[in-house]
Formats: C-alpha cells, sequence, structure tokens
C-alpha cells in the first residue's frame, strides 16, 4: 500500500509524524513524505515530495509566537502550495494519506485525489471555537480552489489519558499512537564531558523561539546553581563553560538518557518525550500552544510552570529535590509506555480506513450483480468451468460466509459457500450482497483490535485485518470477472485493491495454483498497473485479455 503523510515546514509537527511513517515502512508499505525539502534532513530515510512555502517563507519575517495560527496555518500555506501538493501527491499514488492535523495541503490532496485521509495531532486537539473557525478558513480556501473537503476517517493522538480532559474534542475517531522522542538516523550521538558528576539538567526551548538574549539569560539563572547544563538544539559556541555544553541538533531520545531535568518552553513535542521519559521539568510557555501544553503537564504534578526567566533557576534547584514530581512524571511515563505503539496504531487506522472500503466495494460488487440480465446467465467468464450464473451463485455463497462469520468470529456455524441457492432474480441477488454489506460494516465497526476470525472453508482462524483482506479478494476478484463477462467497466476503491493484494500474497500459496486449484499461475504485470489489475494478475487472471 502507498502510504502519504504529510506535515508542515515545523519540526515540532514533523518529528511527532515520524514514528507512525517508519512503522509504515517497516510492515513493507511504501511511504513518501510531503513536506517542504527543508525538512529533508529529519527524515533522510523517506522519499520527500515538495510542496508548500518553507517555515521562514510562511512566517515571513514575523515571529512565531505572535503571528495568528490560522494565518500562518491556512492562509499563508493553503494557496501557495496547493497545486504542487497535488502534483507531488498524484505522482506518488496514495492510498492513504496521513496528515499532520493542521496541514491543510496533505488535507487538500487527499481531497481532489479522492483518497481517505487520517488526522495526526502533533498538538492536543484544537480547542473551541478555534477548531471551528480552522475548518470554516480552511474550508473556503478548499472551496476557492475547486474540491471540498473531506472528512478524516481517524485522528491520531498521542497525548496520554493523564493529559486529556473531559472537554477535549476530536473529528473523528480517535486512535491512541504512543508518542516517542526523535532517533535520528545517523550515528551515534557521544554526550559531552563535565569537568565534574553533578546533575544535568537539558535546556531545550525548541526549534520556533529563536532568542540568543533570552536563552542566555536562562542559561545563566541554571548556571548559578551546582548542576551542568547541556544546551539543544543550539550549538552557540559562546555559552560555553565547564558546567554548559552546547550540543546542537540532537536526537531527543539521547538527550533525553543522560538529562535529569529539561527546562523547555513547552512545546508539544518535548513534553510529551520528557514525560516519556519519566522526567520532571521546568516550563516557560512561549505563546501558540504551549501554554495549554505547561498547564496539563503540570496538573500531573510532573512540572512546575514559570512566567518569567528569572523563576527559571529557582525552580530548578526546586524541583530537583522534588522527589514527589519525579514520581509523578514516572507515573505519567507508564501510562505514556502502555498506549498502543506506532505499529499497533497503523493497524487500527487501517482497519478503521477499510470500513468504509469494505462496504463500498460490496456496495459496487451489489450495483454489478443487480445490473446483470437473465440473457447473460450462460455467458463464458474469466473463471474456468463457470458462465455467469455459476459465478454470482459462487460469489454470493462466499460472501454469505464470510458475512455469517464476522456477525460471529468465534461460532461454529458457517454456511456452506458451495450451496448457495439457484432461482434469485439479479434484484434479489443484489439486495442480499447488499445485507452482507451491512453486516460486514458493523462487525468490522464494533471489532476488537486483536479480534480473530474462524474461516473453516479457508483452514482456520485468520486475524481480523487477513480475513478482510480476504474477503475483499473475494468480493474483488469476481467482482472484476462478472464486469469482463457482461462487458461493463468497473472501478472499485483502489485502496482495497491495495489491501486484498498485500493478503493474498501471504496467502495464495504455490500449492494452489494450476489445473483444477482455484488459482492460476501469476500473470507478469507492470508494478505501476491499477491496484485492480495487479490483483487479478496476482490471482491468475490476465487484465489485458479478461481471461485466466
Amino acid at each position: 500500500m502507498r502510504i502519504l503523510f504529510s506535515s508542515v515546514p515545523a519540526y515540532g509537527h514533523l518529528l511527532a509524524l515520524l514514528p507512525l511513517a517508519r512503522a509504515a515502512v517497516r510492515a513493507g508499505h511504501e511511504v513518501a513524505l510531503l513536506t517542504h525539502p527543508s525538512m529533508g534532513a529529519a527524515a533522510p530515510s523517506l522519499t520527500l515530495l515538495a510542496a508548500g512555502p518553507s517555515q521562514a517563507e510562511t512566517l515571513d519575517g514575523t515571529a512565531a509566537e505572535v503571528l495568528d495560527p490560522i494565518e500562518f496555518f491556512v492562509e499563508r500555506r493553503i494557496r501557495p502550495g496547493a497545486a504542487d501538493a497535488v502534483t507531488a501527491a498524484r505522482r506518488f499514488g496514495p492510498d492513504l494519506v496521513v496528515a499532520d492535523h493542521v496541514d491543510y495541503l496533505g488535507q487538500y490532496a487527499a481531497a481532489v485525489l479522492g483518497v481517505p485521509w487520517a488526522a495526526h495531532g502533533s498538538t492536543l486537539p484544537l480547542v473551541e471555537p478555534l477548531a471551528a473557525v480552522f475548518a470554516e478558513r480552511a474550508g473556503a480556501s478548499f472551496r476557492e480552489l475547486g474540491v471540498e473537503p473531506a472528512r478524516p476517517v481517524a485522528y491520531l493522538d498521542p497525548w496520554p489519558d493523564s493529559l486529556l480532559r473531559s472537554t477535549d474534542s476530536y473529528p473523528a475517531d480517535r486512535i491512541p499512537v504512543r508518542p516517542e522522542p526523535h532517533t535520528g538516523d545517523g550515528p551515534a550521538w557521544l554526550p559531552p564531558r563535565f569537568d565534574a558528576d553533578r546533575p544535568l539538567v537539558l535546556v531545550s526551548l525548541g526549534t520556533v523561539v529563536d532568542d540568543p538574549a533570552l536563552l542566555r539569560t536562562v542559561v545563566a539563572q541554571i548556571a548559578a546553581y551546582d548542576v551542568n547544563v547541556l544546551v539543544a538544539p543550539q550549538a552557540a559556541g559562546d555559552l560555553d563553560s565547564d558546567r554548559v555544553r552546547t550540543a546542537g541538533f540532537v536526537p531527543m531520545r539521547d538527550l533525553l538518557a543522560v538529562s535529569d531535568l529539561v527546562v523547555s518552553a513547552g512545546g508539544a513535542g518535548t513534553v510529551l518525550s520528557t514525560l516519556g521519559a519519566g522526567l520532571p521539568s521546568v516550563l516557560l510557555p512561549l505563546g501558540l500552544d504551549k501554554p495549554v501544553n505547561a498547564e496539563r503537564a503540570a496538573a500531573t504534578g510532573a512540572a512546575y510552570v514559570v512566567s518569567g526567566p528569572d523563576q527559571i533557576g529557582p525552580a530548578v534547584d526546586k524541583l530537583l529535590r522534588d522527589d514527589a514530581a519525579r514520581a509523578a512524571a514516572q507515573t505519567v511515563a507508564a501510562g505514556i509506555a502502555a498506549m498502543p505503539s506506532p505499529a499497533d496504531a497503523l493497524e487500527s487506522l487501517l482497519r478503521r480506513a477499510f470500513v468504509p472500503a469494505a462496504a463500498a466495494v460490496l456496495e459496487s460488487v451489489a450495483d454489478l450483480v443487480a445490473g446483470t440480465t437473465d440473457d447473460q446467465a450462460a455467458l463464458a467468464t474469466p473463471c474456468d468451468g463457470m458462465d455467469v450464473g455459476a459465478l454470482q451463485r459462487h460469489l454470493l455463497g462466499w460472501l454469505a460466509m464470510f458475512g455469517a462469520a464476522f456477525a460471529d468470529p468465534t461460532g461454529p456455524q458457517r454456511p456452506d459457500p458451495a450451496a448457495y441457492p439457484a432461482g434469485q432474480t439479479p434484484r434479489e441477488a443484489a439486495a442480499e450482497v447488499r445485507r452482507i454489506a451491512r453486516t460486514v460494516a458493523t462487525a468490522l465497526t464494533d471489532a476488537q483490535e486483536d479480534q480473530d476470525i474462524s474461516l473453516p472453508a479457508l483452514g482456520g482462524t485468520y486475524p481480523l485485518q487477513a480475513a478482510v483482506g480476504l474477503l475483499l479478494a473475494e468480493a474483488l476478484g469476481h467482482g472484476w470477472d462478472l464486469a469482463v463477462a457482461t462487458g461493463r467497466q468497473w472501478r472499485p476503491d483502489p485502496m482495497a485493491a491495495e489491501q486484498a493484494l498485500a493478503v493474498a500474497r501471504t496467502v495464495v500459496q504455490p500449492a494452489y495454483r494450476g489445473e483444477g486449484m482455484p488459482f492460476g499461475a501469476e500473470v507478469a504485470i507492470d508494478s505501476a498497473a491499477p491496484a485492480l489489475d495487479r490483483l487479478v494478475a496476482f490471482l491468475g487472471r490476465d487484465p489485458g485479455s479478461g481471461r485466466r
């Protein structure tokens, strides 16, 4: 499957997205990143698709902490970057887009291409009425460009329950995903040496705040106490002394591993990474969402919030001796560790995305069945030994079996696919497919993530995702057979075909192919061919000739 991740060109947003993108790569998906080229160094292993202005171009001389967020994320980005985003995305051909929740270029490309998209929350969910204003302004920009915005299929949320409130709301079903500090792809970082062993305080004001005078004041405040100070991502050598070192842009995981306490501006990524490491922090919130992040962290007991740099030194000194704060940070860390991993969250996302896809495929099959006429029943099909009438009975028999399996995943009773009765009119058969579609959609919506599906007719029990793929392979493969036999064009959801193909590759063994077997020999086909063509070619049909 091709998954396009998209982010605004800001490290706090992009780095939060990368663990999910890397999980997708490890799972065998083809992945690309849509953002400005200036972000390429943060993810050198991903294919970068260039679109939109850089952060500096978007700011255009305005300080980030005072710029209106709607102007930054919506007004200054959508129109300048829309055309390039669509061109790049169309060339990649995504089956799914995962966009930072305030990256509207990825969302716009998904709407133009007609593919599902999911939001990824690099920050806490937008509060009302700000969320409504964002949606209104972005929607207006989309419509001016000739496309209607689409709702996300899910919202991936890295914030643990301990930092959420009952008033937080989401634009789609929430999928929790464990936040992970940035790891980087380069060589291992070697921590600097200090002249003596003291508590180490990490100072990280983030990648947005650029105020050298403020940074010097903060460092001086902390260095007045008996601690070592490590400063990142800045690399200004004039700050270095016996007890102060600058690290430059080092992966946060490495920095946290050697730190005892963190001083930050309250950026979402730093707050989550610090808490995930079980470390307490002193927070000087500097604009945008940072005051809310700081308030949430402080409410757990794991952070002190200060209103000015002159308060940081005493706060650090007190927090280093506050065992309760450290214990609170470790409690939050345990909750974060228990959240679903990026790999598990990705699996949940794909299942959510396929609920409408599976139902849409079955509805499309129902349309094919309904459009079959009595005089076509004896027509030959790409399936050896089956005319259209026999093919439809075969297809409905297997769909009925799948419908019963999803309705009762562990039950012993399954209808025999080969015993589906003859004599239905096309209209009656189509109504039965639509009933099965509703059953499957309801079952998938309600299913547990680790649900197994018993399919005795296919030799055993399958994980939920695999069972969905088998259902789609059956519906798409024989739907294609029916469309070819009756001379009709058929264009089902390509994302569903990708899922079916991925599962079929793991299930269809060489022993199942050949004379008298369910599948013919795999047909060679261009890897860039449409997903449905690649699926039927794998199943043993020739997309060019329509034969097996």
